[in-house]
């Protein structure tokens, strides 16, 4: 397995643990830069790999648009399947959605659906980051909005807002959590390395169902303050090839994900 990692994708603490861990476990791993459609190869690690080797993509979502449109042989170890789409997961998953009650829209119809409302893409392509919201606060939000992705007819889901208390992180591969960590206390980044036993339970049962959405996978949990206590939701899932780590176990992950069959 040859590793490719856009420079751009990671924390420097992480990707020098990641680059450490490589190392270690004498893992081939190139590092690129992607610049106008044109990828920039690092002169201080490995080159690109030979043909016919398998490859491990780690990036954002502009070096998976590279991949698809110019190295299709390197989607081979793409986890961003069918399953992973904003709108075939949460139809399986059901009430144990964070946003359950979501409607999805356009855009341009965004604010006629709550009058506060959380709203992100409906697709995981990053078009822009998800954000709660007021009807006057998104009449500004769009007058400010840069991305060339956020069109009208966008495809975007719109849900009421909740009460979260924690927001955690768990790599799932192989339907067995890997790692994970907590990032997130009261609205705020707390990034921790302990998971609440709760998180863990009800992942495990979500990972036990019949649905697997990818062979690996990142799966983000909130923790929700309701009437009747303290439930776990399904925040979203993630492509494992363009998440951050926070503090999961960077080691295992790549462990795992070095000897995985496509």
């Amino acid at each position: 397995m040859h590793w490719i990692i856009q420079d751009c994708m990671l924390a420097e603490d992480d990707a020098r643990e990641l680059f450490h861990v490589l190392t270690k476990y004498s893992i081939k791993f190139s590092v690129i830069t992607i610049e106008n459609d044109q990828m920039v190869l690092h002169p201080d690690f490995d080159g690109l790999p030979e043909a016919g080797e398998d490859i491990m993509p780690i990036g954002a979502y502009s070096l998976m648009r590279f991949i698809d449109t110019h190295r299709p042989a390197w989607k081979k170890f793409l986890f961003n399947g069918p399953g992973m789409q904003g709108d075939v997961y949460p139809i399986e998953y059901g009430k144990d959605m964070l946003n359950s009650d979501a409607v999805v829209t356009n855009l341009a119809s965004a604010s006629t659906v709550f009058d506060h409302f959380f709203i992100r893409p409906l697709h995981d392509n990053k078009a822009f980051a998800g954000s709660a919201l007021s009807r006057q606060d998104f009449i500004e939000w769009r007058k400010r909005c840069k991305s060339h992705l956020a069109t009208d007819d966008l495809p975007v889901l719109v849900a009421s807002i909740k009460d979260i208390c924690s927001e955690t992180r768990l790599f799932i591969i192989d339907r067995k959590i890997i790692t994970g960590s907590l990032y997130k206390m009261g609205g705020k980044m707390s990034i921790s390395p302990l998971v609440d036993p709760m998180v863990k339970e009800f992942a495990n049962d979500l990972i036990s169902k019949e649905f697997q959405p990818e062979k690996a996978y990142v799966m983000d949990i909130a923790l929700i303050n309701t009437q009747a206590g303290i439930h776990p939701k399904v925040v979203e899932l993630n492509c494992i090839n363009c998440s951050g780590f926070y503090s999961s176990d960077i080691a295992r992950i790549v462990e795992h994900l070095n000897f995985i069959e496509a």
